[in-house]
């Protein structure tokens, strides 16, 4: 019902208290820009939520962010096959 419309915006949601990130994950990616095309990314946000949990390991907070926001794009790029420099 969405082809051949007109998609302002993106909104990618995970979790930031997931640990990991799956080939499941990768093919969700695929299957939305197989279905609305590479440039939808240009107007995608990756939202996490489940922010108020408590990083493992010592981690500090920021640390933790950064390294599941890091993982989270990772495979964005990969499911899309966005090279990391077409869209910085």
């Amino acid at each position: 019902f969405l082809l051949n419309k007109t998609i302002d915006v993106l909104l990618y949601v995970d979790r930031l208290d997931s640990y990991r990130v799956d080939n499941l994950d990768r093919q969700v990616v695929k299957a939305i820009t197989e279905a609305f095309g590479i440039d939808l990314w240009r107007r995608g946000l990756v939202v996490l939520t489940h922010a108020q949990l408590s990083p493992p390991d010592g981690l500090s907070y920021d640390e933790f962010l950064s390294r599941r926001s890091e993982a989270v794009l990772r495979i964005v790029r990969l499911g899309a096959r966005i090279r990391k420099q077409d869209f910085q």
